[in-house]
C-alpha cells in the first residue's frame, strides 16, 4: 500500500473512531471537523465507507453512524480473541 493508501486508511479509522465516540448521527461538515480532515475528503471516505457497509447514513437527515457491518465484524473479532485466550490459557 502506498503512503497516500495508509493515509486514506488512517482518516478512515478517524471517522469510525469519531462516530463511535457520538452521542448522535453526525453530518459531513462535523465529522470533519472532529476528524481535522477537509470536507471533500471526509465525503469521499464516507462514500467508501457506506459502501462497505461500515457506516449508514440516515435518508432524512442526511446524517451518518456507524453501519451493520461493524457488528458482524465485532462478533467475529471476539470469537478469535476468546478462542486465542483459550488457547494460552
Amino acid at each position: 500500500m502506498t503512503n497516500g493508501g495508509a493515509q486514506s486508511v488512517e482518516r478512515a479509522l478517524a471517522l469510525l473512531r469519531v462516530l463511535g465516540d457520538a452521542d448522535a448521527d453526525l453530518g459531513v461538515s462535523a465529522l470533519a471537523a472532529r476528524a481535522g480532515l477537509t470536507i471533500s475528503t471526509t465525503h469521499r471516505l464516507l462514500q467508501a465507507l457506506r459502501r462497505a457497509g461500515l457506516v449508514e447514513q440516515d435518508a432524512r437527515t442526511h446524517r451518518y453512524h456507524l453501519g451493520a457491518a461493524l457488528i458482524l465484524l465485532g462478533r467475529r473479532a471476539e470469537e478469535v480473541l476468546t478462542t486465542t485466550d483459550d488457547v494460552h490459557r
